[in-house]
């Protein structure tokens, strides 16, 4: 190898980009973080298709009409949760926990039963 190939070598290594310095050396700059969050597989096995979704239905809404227009906010404050969670419950884009349908189903004076249905595959 002669002089000037080695000149030009060394001169490409130094190009922005090239992932060696001109030592020779692999660069340091660490990879970015990656912007999307963790989320739990349990999660993502509920929201991939309309197929998985749970099929459990409520009457939240018709019961609290029922109970003198109760706003949701109302319900949340009387259950410990936000209005957001009862939003997403009445919507059925989320399954309370077995203590939290207790709890609604307490609220409006009756058995679970009368607040929550489940919709079996036919």
């Amino acid at each position: 190898m002669n002089a000037t190939a080695f000149k030009i070598g060394k001169a490409a290594s130094r190009v922005k980009g090239n992932p060696q310095s001109a030592m020779g050396q692999a660069s340091s700059i660490p990879d970015p973080p990656d912007p999307r969050p963790h989320i739990p597989d349990t999660v993502q096995m509920r929201t991939r298709t309309a197929s998985n979704r749970m099929r459990i239905r409520n009457d939240i809404r018709r019961l609290r009409f029922d109970r003198g227009e109760m706003t949701q906010q109302d319900l949340a404050d009387r259950i410990g949760v936000t209005r957001q969670t009862v939003i997403a419950i009445e919507q059925a884009k989320y399954s309370p926990t077995l203590e939290l349908a207790f709890k609604i189903a307490a609220v409006f004076g009756r058995p679970l039963e009368d607040v929550f249905h489940y919709e079996a595959d036919v």
